[in-house]
């Protein structure tokens, strides 16, 4: 691993995404195009050239699109995972992609993950707003967290952790875990009795 915490310890970019999937989905905080997080500041989020603060009014979010958006997450963290190892974390830190084209020093590697990011949402049936939408209204959302949590242990699961190894492996499944032995758990018995496997 890249942060200097080895593979069992959680370094910055663990984490990060840990809360940042949990208490934001963040999988592409500052990672997907057109979503832009500050270390310290109110979410924003860029839609045609255009910053709104916080989440826009609730918006109805079909089952479908949860699914995807689990996939096209999980995917996309995979990328994130890979690009660090490529380039280093640090080399990442403050970075997103809406700098690409403004940073004439910006490494290849984040400007490919960012060109490349852009067509794993839209393989999913999303738009790049779309995706962004639900990235917001999940944050103040916990039921809509928590489903999006049991599609990525789902496709986790029925990928056999290939999807995102790590992530599904080190982050998904421990949390879902977690969630399976909370009282009143809402998760489904069915992914519960697969976790303990």
């Amino acid at each position: 691993m890249v942060d200097g915490q080895g593979a069992k310890g959680r370094g910055w970019g663990d984490r990060w995404l840990l809360a940042s999937c949990l208490s934001g989905l963040a999988v592409l905080g500052g990672w997907v195009p057109g979503l832009s997080l500050q270390p310290g500041s109110e979410a924003l989020w860029q839609t045609h050239n255009q910053v709104l603060a916080q989440a826009p009014e609730p918006a109805t979010i079909l089952p479908e699109e949860v699914k995807n958006y689990a996939t096209a997450a999980l995917k996309l963290e995979n990328q994130r995972q890979e690009l660090m190892e490529q380039i280093g974390a640090s080399n990442m830190a403050g970075l997103s992609c809406g700098d690409v084209g403004r940073l004439s020093s910006l490494n290849p590697a984040i400007v490919q993950y960012c060109t490349t990011s852009q067509t794993v949402v839209a393989d999913t049936g999303l738009s790049t707003d779309r995706f962004n939408l639900i990235y917001l209204t999940q944050r103040s959302d916990s039921q809509l967290r928590l489903n999006i949590l049991g599609e990525m242990a789902r496709a986790c699961i029925e990928s056999q952790d290939l999807m995102a190894p790590a992530f599904c492996r080190d982050t998904v499944r421990l949390e879902m875990k977690k969630q399976c032995n909370a009282k009143g758990s809402q998760i489904s018995p069915s992914v519960c009795l697969v976790l303990r496997d």
